[in-house]
């Protein structure tokens, strides 16, 4: 067996398990070469694999490689082990973030321009992949598989369930997808792209509700969602997940392009806005939990810039892209002829060129002057801020025991305890020494001393996060913590069973 630490194919480590399968497993890794943190599909030969489980890997790995487009997981490498097992490889870029089905188990409400923004970056990948010929189809769309990234952007992954062709007609198939998620056609083999829009469609309303689509009741295949969502909900995004999720697909808005003209036209608005991006950062796999919390220079300062940077960036690579040929050859030919140009007249070159450093070397003075206000603004801010200016809190849950990190410039300060000793979690609001009010989030411990004695202990952190953030936190703990007592109850229960069996 696998295990942490491993090296595969003398450059992948294994870090920790993102899933308990044993036969079909993931894990985050870290690739010694990049030296970046990678994730890794791996399939072993043996029981419970079947040969349909190969040629989806296989076919997987063929297309990613096909694929280059930012918000699409993008191939590493695809290798073979053969040792005491035969083991199939398959290496993404792993991408940080928490998927919307996380975000729907930690009690996250998504609202209307949540569900706007979602579609609309998930159709533009559609568009992208059903542009190919013959069509990429995922066949797999679901909440778990839409990660909301750290840069506040939607990725899909997990082509498990790609398919790159349509079926002949007599040819054996393998039915893919997720129950509630996939319509009809699909059980037949006969996907097509409007597929993958009835399976958006779907998430979308899970989005929406709150319910998993295999709970609805249906009529003649068509699910009845009307009377689970909000009140006072828009009745034209009601009608375009209706036309998204017709049973019959000729129904159907055939294409991602179709509906994200439709998206813009109920909308109403040039451009679907990008919600604000994330204060806290989750992070969930196998057994254990961490939540990072940012200093307040980290939210007033860092993350503002390197937001706008890289907005800037995209906006820039996303125009650039999109120009029409012509656009292009016709910069391309006025820089020539601008250069052409300047060779012809009677200035000297070098003269030119001095000019044009003269030019770039006043650049720094001026920036440098601009940054001045900026400047005074920071120490100010830091002056009246105190020592916790620079201070992030990180909460590690593992297994039954949790860990509360304070990390500053010169010290970290940590506090283990059992999961079992928490009492309470709630946000409060507290009035701070300039006489401000600021929400934060009090977690109250019982931890046993000797005989019957035992100490209180309270913890206030997150003074810098909006209330809407700390409910999110307390509501990731207690769910965490309520899994943790669900499986600690099973175990007892089937050691119960096991003695009750013995001793019949």
């Amino acid at each position: 067996m696998l295990s942490s630490g491993t090296v595969l194919a003398d450059r992948f480590q294994l870090v920790e398990p993102l899933n308990a399968n044993p036969v079909r497993q993931t894990w985050l890794g870290r690739d010694l070469k990049r030296r970046d943190r990678i994730a890794i599909k791996l399939l072993a030969m043996g029981t419970g694999m079947q040969w349909d489980d190969i040629k989806l890997l296989e076919r997987e790995a063929q297309v990613l490689q096909r694929l280059d487009r930012p918000r699409l997981v993008r191939y590493r490498d695809y290798f073979s082990l053969d040792e005491a097992d035969l083991w199939f490889g398959l290496v993404t870029e792993y991408i940080p973030g928490i998927s919307l089905k996380q975000k729907l188990e930690a009690g996250y409400q998504f609202t209307r321009p949540d569900l706007l923004w979602i579609a609309k970056e998930v159709l533009e990948i559609l568009d992208y992949l059903h542009q190919f010929s013959p069509p990429v189809l995922h066949r797999d769309i679901k909440p778990s598989n839409l990660i909301w990234g750290e840069d506040n952007r939607i990725y899909l992954i997990d082509f498990g369930s790609v398919q790159v062709q349509f079926p002949t007609p007599g040819a054996t198939f393998t039915v893919v997808g997720t129950l509630g998620y996939t319509p009809i056609e699909q059980f037949g083999g006969q996907s097509i792209p409007a597929s993958d829009l009835y399976a958006l469609g779907m998430t979308l309303i899970h989005l929406l509700t709150g319910c998993p689509p295999s709970d609805f009741p249906q009529d003649n295949f068509r699910v009845q969602f009307h009377d689970r969502i909000p009140k006072n909900t828009d009745i034209r995004l009601i009608s375009w997940l209706e036309h998204l999720t017709e049973p019959m697909p000729e129904n159907r808005l055939s294409s991602a392009r179709d509906a994200l003209e439709e998206l813009k036209d109920f909308n109403r608005i040039g451009a679907i806005a990008q919600p604000p991006e994330r204060s806290v950062n989750l992070s969930k796999t196998g057994d254990r939990l961490q939540i990072q919390i940012p200093c307040r220079f980290s939210l007033q300062f860092v993350r503002p810039v390197r937001h706008t940077a890289k907005t800037l960036i995209s906006t820039t690579q996303e125009r650039l892209k999109n120009l029409p040929i012509l656009a292009k050859g016709g910069a391309l030919f006025s820089l020539l002829l601008t250069i052409y140009l300047l060779q012809k007249l009677p200035i000297p070159t070098g003269k030119i060129a001095l000019f044009l450093l003269e030019s770039l070397a006043a650049v720094p003075l001026i920036l440098l002057i601009l940054a001045i206000p900026g400047g005074l603004i920071f120490l100010a801010s830091i002056l009246t801020s105190g020592e916790n200016y620079f201070e992030r809190i990180s909460l590690n849950f593992d297994g039954e025991d949790y860990e509360i990190c304070w990390h500053s410039s010169t010290w970290t300060r940590r506090h283990r305890g059992k999961l079992s000793h928490i009492q309470q979690i709630d946000p409060i609001c507290l009035q701070d020494a300039q006489g401000n009010f600021r929400h934060t989030l009090e977690i109250v411990t019982q931890e046993p001393l000797l005989f019957l004695f035992s100490r209180r202990r309270t913890y206030r952190l997150g003074q810098q996060l909006e209330e809407a953030e700390l409910q999110q936190i307390r509501q990731e703990i207690y769910s965490w913590i309520a899994g943790k007592t669900e499986a600690v109850e099973g175990a007892i229960a089937r050691l119960a069973g096991k003695g009750e069996s013995t001793a019949g």
